[in-house]
């Protein structure tokens, strides 16, 4: 899985998103790396991700997400 915002890959774990430079209502893309599959396949891969927020926000919590390849974000 590949996350990217404003064109550049988010690859450094260390870095926070504020030193991305993402915002709040900013938009990160996600793609996922998987294996050529048929296109009459129905994708079933399932993804977990962990959000942690700043420390002045929520004390730092960790807030884990999980979803689907098929899942979509609405506004």
């Amino acid at each position: 899985m590949s996350l990217f915002f404003s064109g550049n890959e988010l690859n450094d774990e260390y870095r926070s998103l504020i030193e991305y430079g993402v915002q709040e209502f900013s938009e990160i893309i996600v793609f996922l790396k998987t294996m050529s599959r048929m296109v009459t396949e129905t994708p079933s891969r399932g993804i977990s991700l962990v959000v942690q927020t700043s420390s002045s926000l929520l004390n730092s919590a960790k807030i884990p997400i999980e979803m689907s390849d098929l899942d979509t974000v609405l506004k």
